[in-house]
């Protein structure tokens, strides 16, 4: 089958399936029925340029990952990148998202206002309107399908507070059980599908993309939501303002501070250095090596959850520790965490390196569970070896990208090169920790009695500050560069705990 024609094809089922879902997956959120329609047709013209670049890119070494679910990825994907989309609009203009936007664009048709407001899910709309944004992200991520555990990865939340905050909604509405306020929340979300279905018009939505083309892809919503120079790059398996990320360091460095914040002090120097100076700042990103630092970003993020998830496991062996982490969460934390490792190892086979083995590690981890408690000594293992891979996942991004800096003559690469070497000494000794954490695991084994806290040697706190140095470093470097002045634009509001 033509591979163009395949894509196409195969987008077009993608969207006639899942674009009804979105919409009211968005509503559900809190969002005007028009700003849900053109938030969907958005993430929807990206999903087809994501969907074509992930068709024509080559199999990482060794062959796709086993169990690939590639529908499954682009819907999360999808779901995640209007979920970011309104958050961030929503924090730039609130009552152009809640308030009363024109019912245009994509595929909404007359009738659609009014649909939004039918069914089983108007009933709940009133006693849930006061929630917090955070419940009410919960909420819709509940109602679409997510368990507890996917929903503490989404949304960087103890899974212990997912399931505070399902106990506290199921007794505001009446529900005996958190299985009974899902079972309530899932039907009234179908049905407001099913509604949707019935008024949304599907095909004009298509012609719509099609007639976009290249050219724009993204409406206002979407301008105004990811700004950055490479925000919606098609090649990114996470969109870098769409991703699950904890909060900044609380000290965000000055000009010329000191090697401990070295991608984010670059970010400093240069936001002086370009200003308002478009062309600079043009030629500055054109010589970026956007790829590795997208890497660099995204394999920080996901050793950050690593290192979520084996504290969590570990501290849910003691009954004093206040955590808990059943195996069914740790489950779908495991597994969620696995699709975007998988598809970041496909994207980034060229600067991954010894880290290639990362989405088999993160398999052999959501593997082990299927038959192991969370604290398991075979779980510590996977966890373990899941995190070596990711170090080394970073490692080969940064010197990936010093390995593009060093002959290219760009305009202040040479300080961005010495903040990636700065940058990339701690990322290689933490390499050697995770080593010798395999190795105390080895004897925690052999002997030890059980129960022994495989991580009672562990910096987490150093690896922590590390991973998120690392995330808002690049993203600190994406604002420096987007089009416009610099500000001090953050996460999405809620990203984090």
């Amino acid at each position: 089958m033509d591979t163009a024609h395949g894509t196409t094809a195969e987008f077009a089922g993608f969207y006639r399936t899942h674009t009804a879902r979105l919409v009211a997956f968005l509503l559900v959120r809190g969002a005007d029925p028009g700003v849900a329609a053109r938030l969907a047709q958005d993430a929807m013209a990206a999903a087809r340029d994501w969907t074509a670049v992930d068709a024509a890119a080559p199999e990482p070494r060794g062959g796709p990952a086993p169990g690939r679910d590639r529908a499954g990825e682009s819907r999360a994907w999808t779901h995640r990148v209007a979920l970011a989309g309104l958050e961030r609009s929503a924090a730039a203009d609130p009552a152009g998202v809640a308030g009363s936007a024109p019912p245009t664009g994509g595929p909404l048709a007359p009738g659609a206002r009014e649909a939004a407001a039918h069914g089983g899910w108007k009933t709940l709309t009133d006693r849930l309107a006061g929630l917090e944004p955070r419940r009410r992200r919960v909420i819709a991520l509940t109602a679409d399908g997510c368990a507890p555990g996917e929903i503490g990865y989404e949304l960087l939340l103890p899974t212990g507070k997912v399931h505070r905050t399902l106990r506290s909604v199921a007794r505001l509405l009446g529900e005996p059980t958190e299985d009974a306020l899902t079972a309530r929340l899932t039907a009234a979300l179908d049905e407001l599908v099913a509604v949707l279905d019935g008024v949304l018009d599907l095909e004009a939505g298509l012609a719509e993309l099609g007639r976009r083309g290249d050219a724009g892809p993204y409406g206002a919503d979407f301008a105004r939501a990811f700004p950055g120079a490479w925000g919606l790059d098609p090649r990114l398996p996470v969109p870098p303002w769409a991703a699950p990320a904890p909060p900044a360091p609380v000290a965000a460095p000055g000009p010329g501070r000191g090697p401990e914040a070295p991608l984010r002090a670059y970010a400093a120097e240069l936001a002086e250095l370009v200003g308002r100076d478009g062309a600079h700042r043009a030629a500055v990103r054109g010589h970026l090596p956007v790829a590795e630092l997208a890497a660099v970003r995204l394999g920080a993020l996901f050793a950050f959850h690593a290192d979520r998830f084996r504290k969590d496991a570990e501290a849910s062996w003691y009954r004093d520790s206040g955590v808990d982490f059943p195996a069914v969460d740790a489950r779908a934390f495991a597994d969620a965490l696995t699709r975007d490792v998988t598809r970041a190892g496909a994207a980034f086979d060229a600067v991954s390196g010894p880290g290639a083995a990362a989405p088999r590690r993160a398999g052999g981890l959501a593997s082990w569970l299927s038959h192991d408690e969370p604290g398991s000594i075979e779980v510590s293992y996977g966890g373990i070896e899941l995190a070596v891979a990711l170090a080394e996942f970073r490692a080969g991004a940064l010197a990936g990208a010093l390995r593009t800096l060093s002959p290219s003559g760009a305009p202040d690469d040479g300080a961005l090169y010495r903040a990636l070497e700065l940058a990339e000494l701690p990322v290689r000794l933490s390499i050697g920790r995770l080593r010798n954490l395999e190795a105390d695991l080895s004897l925690a084994e052999s002997t030890l009695p059980e129960g022994y806290y495989v991580d009672m040697t562990r910096d987490f706190a150093a690896d922590d500050a590390l991973n998120r140095e690392l995330i808002h470093g690049v993203d600190a470097i994406e604002r420096t560069l987007a089009d416009g002045a610099p500000d001090d634009r953050g996460a999405p509001a809620g990203q984090g705990g």
